[in-house]
């Protein structure tokens, strides 16, 4: 407002001016006393704007002091360092807010009040040396100088402190003072003791640890390695210090793999765990268990790799040797166990071949007694039915001719009823007869049965041995109480003879017939009780039946339309290419196993029927004469509620196969 009014002034002024000089000219003569006069008046309004001019100025330095001031007052008040002037005898005359919060008290209470000595207190524990720093410029006393040491503050209320305090010389209402700073470092000592305090435990660690430690720059320069690592290569700290790693300590072999790995941690950012070698200063080469970490800077760029490491040499050669042991021991151990294995199965197969070596001993001495007797009733059979014949011809003329006999024979005729003893005798002869003959087909079904004449093998016809197998199970197959007659549908092929230990296969065939007729009686028994009463064949329940086919092929089991499934044991190769096999398939319509009895069917001594009922030998021995003995193959098809089938391949030929029995 006052620039603009100056403003005005002047240029009203100079418009005066401008008017006169312009009607001064038409004028041709002026009063000079009125000249001098306009003069006068041009200065007296020129002062007048100058003195404005000074006033304005000086109200601006003021304004401007004063801001200055404002400024200077808040940073001194919204300082967080303690702020504190005292004068020469080092009594408080100022305090900013912040001293407050480090004495634990008001400024009132110190205001006045002796500082050192009773406030603050030099540190006698304090190794730190004061410092003056000269500050620059001069005064007329000489250089400013800044005092700095560590001093503690004793506070009104609480705990000391620790704090980091600077004095400058200054001025305070015209006398000598002096500015002190204090800034409360309690926390930050604290954070250095702890951290002085964890780094002699790392030191402390690193040094006396059994472990590795090694650092290296992000140049693959050594930067540090603990006593340990040095004690174990043989070497000082001078004499690895800023060596390249890789090229000093890595085998050769081993350098490419290992610089690749620590360049896959710096790209993952990640720490990772190896094993490799390092060498020794003598040659020697450590097998060390690596844990590697890099470390980077703020900025992102490598710092330096370090590395634990444990010296693992020693537990890896232990271990290598622990492990060839046991390798050893397992491989013992395995022969071991085959040798029990083989033992058991020599064993099982001498139980149960002296057991049918007994049976059939048995047998055929039963059917040696039998035969001689009944070969002497059959033999004489024929001449008892001619003379009978013979007699009843006789009788019968006599009665043509002497039509009237005496008394007494007449008596005698009534009394034999010789009319019904005429017609029975010929058909007790003929029923005499055909018992006799069936006593002479069991026999040969007996002698057929056990072979003992037959150690070696020779072409044998495969049905009669089925037949006389089936011949010595009949018992089992016929209806009996609670239990229903087990139907047996033979399927005979055209086969050929086959070559076999006849003996050994009729075996096979006793054991597999006696297990399917075992699975009928089960399941039967399994209806029974379901059904509270003896059931009857149906459509849900059939009659149990065994049926048995018989057929010439050139190897593998695929009877009928049912898909091979390989058994639970290996079975043998056929010894020749493309050889002819006998397949005998022996289904029942029982209650069918499952996979996991299925795949243990042939394991010698398991068997699933109850203590005292089987050895679990039957089908194992079955196993090693049909695979072993004969080069064929023995294989079960079964699942649960559709019956087994048991299919038996036996080459026609014996080509490859020791012709000697075991």
């Amino acid at each position: 407002m006052f620039i603009a009014g100056r403003d005005k002034v002047v240029s009203i002024a100079r418009g005066k001016l401008g008017v006169e000089r312009q009607f001064g000219r038409n004028r041709e003569s002026t009063d000079s006393h009125t000249l001098k006069s306009s003069h006068g008046l041009i200065n007296s309004i020129r002062q007048a704007l100058d003195l404005h001019q000074m006033q304005l100025e000086l109200q601006q330095q003021k304004r401007e002091l004063q801001l200055v001031e404002a400024r200077f007052s808040s940073v001194i008040d919204k300082n967080a360092d303690s702020i504190i002037i005292v004068d020469c005898q080092g009594i408080v005359r100022f305090a900013n807010p912040a001293t407050e919060s480090l004495f634990n008290c008001k400024i009132e209470e110190l205001l006045g009040q002796q500082l050192f000595g009773t406030f603050v207190l030099e540190r006698q524990a304090c190794e730190i040396d004061t410092a003056i720093m000269s500050v620059g410029g001069t005064t007329g006393t000489g250089d400013m100088r800044v005092v700095q040491t560590l001093v503690d503050v004793m506070r009104v209320r609480g705990e000391k402190a620790v704090a980091d305090m600077r004095v400058v010389e200054t001025e305070w209402e015209g006398t000598i003072a002096f500015l002190i700073l204090l800034r409360d470092v309690t926390d930050r000592l604290r954070a250095e003791e702890a951290l002085r305090k964890e780094r002699d435990f790392s030191k402390t660690l690193v040094e006396t640890s059994p472990a590795f430690f090694v650092a290296l720059s992000a140049e693959g320069k050594t930067l540090m390695m603990n006593q340990a690592m040095l004690g174990a290569l043989g070497y000082t700290l001078d004499e690895v210090v800023d060596t390249d790693y890789l090229s000093r300590f890595v085998p050769e072999a081993d350098r490419e793999r290992v610089f690749e790995d620590f360049k896959s941690q710096v790209q993952r950012k990640q720490s990772a765990s190896g094993e490799s070698r390092i060498l020794t200063e003598d040659g020697r080469e450590l097998l060390v268990e690596w844990h590697t970490r890099p470390v980077f800077k703020t900025c992102g760029e490598l710092d330096f790799i370090f590395s634990v490491g444990l010296d693992i040499t020693e537990r890896k050669a232990a271990e290598s040797a622990l492990r060839k042991s046991e390798a050893r021991f397992r491989e013992q151990a395995q022969q071991l166990e085959k040798t029990l294995r083989e033992l058991q199965r020599t064993q099982s197969l001498v139980v149960q071949t002296e057991k049918m070596s007994s049976l059939g001993q048995m047998v055929a001495g039963v059917a040696h007694e039998i035969n001689n007797p009944i070969n002497f009733i059959y033999g004489n059979l024929a001449h008892a039915t001619q003379y009978t014949k013979d007699l009843l011809e006789l009788v019968q003329l006599y009665e043509e001719c002497y039509p009237n006999p005496v008394a007494e024979i007449q008596e005698k005729r009534e009394g034999i009823d010789l009319d019904f003893l005429m017609e029975d005798l010929p058909k007790l002869l003929a029923s005499m007869e055909l018992g006799a003959d069936r006593i002479r087909q069991i026999v040969l079904s007996l002698r057929t049965f056990s072979r003992l004449d037959e150690a070696q093998k020779k072409p044998v016809n495969i049905h009669e041995g089925i037949d006389s197998t089936l011949l010595i199970l009949n018992s089992r197959l016929k209806a009996k109480a609670g239990q229903v007659a087990i139907e047996v549908v033979k399927e005979y092929g055209d086969l050929p003879l086959v070559e076999c230990y006849a003996g050994q296969l009729n075996q096979v065939f006793m054991n597999v017939l006696a297990n399917a007729i075992d699975a009928l009686e089960m399941g039967h028994r399994a209806s029974v009780v379901g059904d509270r009463q003896c059931p009857a064949p149906s459509a849900q329940r059939p009659a149990p039946a065994i049926r048995i086919r018989t057929e010439v092929g050139n190897g593998g089991s695929g009877m009928g339309d049912r898909e091979e499934e390989k058994s639970a044991m290996p079975s043998a190769q056929c010894p020749v290419p493309s050889c002819q096999f006998v397949r005998i398939a022996i289904a029942d319509n029982g209650p069918g196993m499952s996979e996991a009895v299925r795949r243990r069917l042939f394991d010698p001594f398991f068997t699933t029927k109850p203590v005292g009922k089987g050895t679990g030998l039957g089908l194992s021995i079955s196993y090693q004469i049909v695979v072993e003995r004969h080069g064929g193959e023995l294989k079960c098809f079964s699942e649960p509620g559709q019956g087994s089938e048991f299919v038996i391949e036996i080459p026609i030929r014996q080509q490859s196969v020791s012709d000697s029995p075991e």
